[in-house]
């Protein structure tokens, strides 16, 4: 495993997770209750989970799995949640969470264990 690796789609997520939390007020959708409280709470918990990846790669590979399913969930939420008619929260969700998706699929590729 290449702890280096990991700690850079950690970092990347970080960094989407970072955005995701200040993207309402930038993008001005903070208005919207219902797609201020999804960042928030999906860019909380990625910030958290990406963070804790970041500091120690060799952590569990659950954590990997569970931010893929948050980034899952961030891609299709607007569709969910009815947002469908923001244009700022759809374009912004499906494309951070198919990136958060993408970076958790490679720091799980990487810590994957060889094959026998």
């Amino acid at each position: 495993m290449n702890n280096d690796q990991v700690r850079f789609a950690s970092g990347m997520n970080v960094t989407l997770a970072l955005w995701l939390i200040f993207s309402p007020l930038i993008l001005g959708y903070a208005g919207n209750a219902v797609a201020l409280w999804d960042a928030l709470n999906v860019g909380v918990a990625v910030l958290v989970l990406a963070s804790i990846r970041l500091l120690r790669p060799t952590a569990s590979t659950v954590l990997g799995w569970v931010i893929l399913l948050l980034g899952i969930w961030l891609a299709i939420s607007p569709f969910a949640l009815g947002l469908t008619s923001v244009n700022a929260v759809l374009a912004n969700n499906i494309t951070v969470g198919i990136s958060i998706a993408f970076f958790s699929i490679v720091g799980l590729l990487i810590t994957a264990p060889a094959p026998k």
